[in-house]
């Protein structure tokens, strides 16, 4: 269990498709809220809004895969620049 911002919450790993995901969850409630992380952050951008949310939210805080300590793969494009883009010129 980690500290954060006076708030208990589990930092958790887990292999989903083969890839070591991180993940942070508060404690149990009736609500419940995924927190996808935004680009390019870890699951620590929701820092400051954790404690008042966790108040009455299960949340699940994920760092998607290439990002914060979730482990990348090649196939899966973290990174705009390697999309092909479908707007007109």
């Amino acid at each position: 269990m980690t500290i954060w911002l006076n708030t208990s919450f589990v930092i958790t790993f887990r292999v989903i498709d083969g890839l070591t995901v991180r993940f942070a969850q508060s404690e149990d409630r009736d609500d419940h809220a995924l927190l996808l992380s935004p680009w390019p952050e870890s699951l620590f951008a929701f820092e400051q809004m954790w404690a008042r949310l966790a108040e009455h939210t299960h949340l699940v805080a994920i760092d998607l895969p290439g990002f914060g300590h979730s482990q990348r793969r090649d196939a899966l494009p973290s990174d705009l620049s390697t999309r092909t883009s479908s707007r007109p010129t």
